[in-house]
């Protein structure tokens, strides 16, 4: 029996050695999570610390006043450094991602070994306090056992000297040393159960202080624990924070691509002015030519705005003289009513039932039938402010228009004069 309580002893130790090195092994896992997340923040501020420097080296562009040439080349570098950065900020969401997708696996991992270690906690608990217990039983039952056997012994002893005193004999010495060997032997098991009994004595107590240890060890470790889930947590919604800000910092670097592309656009327009006019390649007749052909295409252009503009100024004036009519109508038909109300009351005297009819009747039912032509009255004159505000509209885009041809002309009389002005200086040129 013993035995056997020896091997369950040695199992249970052998458990908490188990679980000591798991507890170990987390703590390992904890310090490298930890360093993770030291070097997801370092990574984030260093992200931080490039869109600033991209901010501010923006802000320096918008203020300064450079050359074509010298814009150009630095919306070369800000584009290249957007891009590089664009792709370690992809490269970094790529590996957040995975980080995330690790940590929440790796989460999943430590919550059920959380309640692994908890279940095989309660079970140790369970069959240390078993142990305890049957120890606790088999040392009152060895108590007992001996007690019960030294009262036998005493008393076979006795029972035997009451023999042998009434069979008139003495004390046989032969009996009486081996009464005395059978004693010492006696004795030798007892020392043995007592030294057994406190050797168990001993592992229990060296079982409890372990417990404890043990003990204090998963508190710490489940406070532990409960702390690094909490620093996930937070480096969840940090990391989602940090996914928020880089999405809203792509929408921006997408508006700047976009600026970009724009700026981009006006320099090689710019580009090319400048070496149209170095090189004065365009034959002057060609480009009256292409002036002729481009006023011709700009006047049949406008000339169909302005028929869709007038057709469209028809067919307003049309809808507010049908407004107006209906006004006219709705007026008369109120006059009408007016009158026929007025009639009504002068003849009507009396009810259905019998009753006279009372001025508050003819008081609702004339405000009834005004609220309801006011109403459609009210319709019809949003209907001609909006007709009247649309031909305002109208009229506004064809002054526009007009305008616009009145400087497109003048723009172009003004390169005519400047082409006279070239033939007149090679002419002198040639003649000089």
């Amino acid at each position: 029996m013993t035995i056997l309580k020896e091997n369950e002893v040695d199992l249970l130790q052998k458990d908490l050695q188990n679980l000591s090195n798991k507890v170990q092994q987390q703590r390992v896992e904890n310090r490298k999570m930890s360093k993770e997340k030291d070097k997801r923040n370092q990574a984030l501020e260093d992200f931080k610390s490039v869109l600033r420097k991209l901010e501010t080296r923006l802000i320096e562009m918008e203020n300064k006043h450079l050359s074509a040439e010298q814009r150009l080349q630095m919306l070369e570098e800000m584009n290249d450094t957007e891009e590089k950065a664009q792709k370690e900020i992809n490269k970094d969401k790529f590996r957040l991602n995975g980080l995330i997708y690790r940590s929440q696996d790796y989460l999943q991992n430590l919550k059920n070994d959380c309640r692994r270690l908890e279940v095989s906690n309660d079970g140790l608990s369970a069959s240390i306090t078993t142990v305890i217990r049957n120890t606790k039983k088999m040392e009152k039952d060895l108590n007992r056992l001996t007690e019960v056997h030294y009262e036998s012994a005493f008393k076979c002893l006795q029972i035997e000297r009451k023999i042998i005193m009434l069979q008139g004999g003495d004390f046989d010495p032969i009996q009486e040393a081996e009464a005395q060997k059978y004693l010492t032997k006696l004795e030798a098991q007892n020392l043995i159960l007592q030294r057994r009994l406190q050797t168990t004595e001993a592992q229990n107590k060296n079982l409890d202080y372990n417990m404890r240890n043990l003990t204090d060890v998963y508190n710490a470790d489940h406070k532990r624990l409960e702390e690094m889930l909490f620093n996930i947590k937070e480096a969840q919604m940090y990391c989602e924070g940090g996914i928020k800000r880089l999405s809203v910092e792509r929408n921006k670097n997408q508006q700047k691509i976009v600026e970009l592309s724009l700026l981009k656009m006006r320099s090689k327009e710019f580009e090319n002015d400048i070496i149209e006019c170095e090189n004065n390649t365009y034959h002057l007749g060609k480009h009256r030519l292409q002036l002729n052909r481009t006023m011709k295409d700009r006047l049949v252009e406008i000339k169909s705005q302005m028929d869709l503009l007038n057709l469209k100024r028809k067919h307003l004036n049309e809808e507010r003289s049908t407004l107006l009519a209906d006004i006219g109508e709705r007026s008369k038909h109120i006059d009408v009513v007016r009158a026929r109300l007025e009639l009504t009351s002068r003849l009507m005297g009396m009810n259905e039932d019998g009753t006279l009819v009372t001025a508050t009747q003819l008081k609702v039912a004339a405000a009834q039938e005004k609220q309801m032509l006011l109403d459609e009255g009210n319709e019809l004159n949003e209907k001609v402010i909006k007709a009247e505000e649309d031909i305002k509209a109208m009229e506004n885009t064809l002054m526009l228009l007009n305008h616009s041809n009145d400087s497109y002309r003048k723009n172009l009389n003004k390169k005519v004069d400047e082409d006279q002005v070239l033939e007149e200086i090679k002419e002198l040129q040639s003649n000089y």
